[in-house]
């Protein structure tokens, strides 16, 4: 046998014989981790923190929120991709893991291949909002407004590949001109518009939501199919633009090759958490549609 091919023999079974014992103790033994691959502030970021208070307080676990964010949610995601698949470190990420293949040809992982899926967490809009004293009063005057400007409209997004992007790309396929500016996340660019640094931007709801239940922000439309029923007044973006539809979900993911019955215990706990009153009603109030279906979903 070739020396290269031993020692990748040797690697994989020293791999193995470290994985199975970590399957069969006590999980967990130590703080468990969630990964969110974007700046504190957004949907993610909120969601994330949700769910570590709540796991912790009632199993008893320690569970950490770490943000590592850049690349369009690459970075954050790299970094569970190549964890020990222990079941210390999990992804929470959103929709735009599904087309990082086709944006980033370069990608240091492969979704399908380096990421275990361990259940969905929530669905939910986005939305666009502008500052209070924006000229466009209503969505119809914003896709005016920025047809008839040479350069669009100014407008903030949360990164390359986000749920927020690909709207805003749906909206110029309508022919409705944007200038974009990439964010970190929803919360700088909710920063820069209350900042008045930024006349608009697109991003999940429950960013937004509490700056729009103040009057700091105004929401013009929802990306959804339908009508939020948080923001029941404010249009959907196909009323004005039929075809432009956009609904993002949040899910949990794992690095390849967990062990079964980690991936198990978690989904458990997780879906548990999500079933708590306490969780369903924050996540209610926080315009979260809640999700509690199977890995394979």
């Amino acid at each position: 046998m070739p020396i290269l091919t031993s020692r990748r023999v040797f690697t994989s079974l020293a791999a193995a014989a470290l994985v199975r014992p970590a399957a069969a103790e006590d999980f967990p033994a130590r703080a468990i981790r969630i990964v969110v691959p974007f700046a504190p502030g957004g949907s993610l970021n909120i969601l994330a923190r949700l769910y570590a208070r709540h796991l912790g307080e009632r199993l008893g676990w320690q569970v950490v929120v770490e943000n590592r964010s850049g690349g369009g949610g690459t970075i954050g995601t790299d970094v569970v991709a190549k964890s020990w698949p222990d079941g210390y470190t999990i992804l929470m990420v959103s929709d735009p893991i599904a087309v990082l293949p086709s944006l980033f040809p370069n990608l240091p992982f492969d979704p399908l291949k380096d990421l275990e899926p361990l259940g969905l967490i929530a669905r939910l809009s986005q939305v666009l909002v502008v500052q209070p004293g924006f000229a466009a009063r209503d969505f119809p005057a914003f896709v005016a407004m920025a047809r008839a400007r040479p350069q669009g409209v100014i407008m903030g997004h949360t990164g390359p590949a986000s749920p927020g992007h690909l709207n805003a790309a749906l909206l110029g396929q309508a022919g409705v001109e944007l200038t974009l500016v990439p964010y970190r996340g929803g919360g700088p660019v909710v920063q820069d518009i209350l900042a008045g640094n930024l006349p608009t931007g697109i991003m999940t709801l429950p960013a937004a939501l509490p700056f729009l239940r103040e009057g700091t922000l105004r929401a013009l439309a929802v990306s959804s199919p339908r009508r939020s029923s948080f923001l029941p007044d404010v249009p959907t973006m196909a009323e004005t633009l039929p075809g432009v539809e956009l609904d993002s979900w949040q899910a949990l993911f794992l690095p390849a090759r967990t062990p079964r019955e980690i991936v198990q215990k978690l989904h458990a706990e997780f879906t548990a958490t999500t079933r708590m009153p306490a969780v369903a009603e924050w996540l209610a109030g926080q315009a979260f549609e809640p999700v509690t279906g199977p890995p394979s979903e």
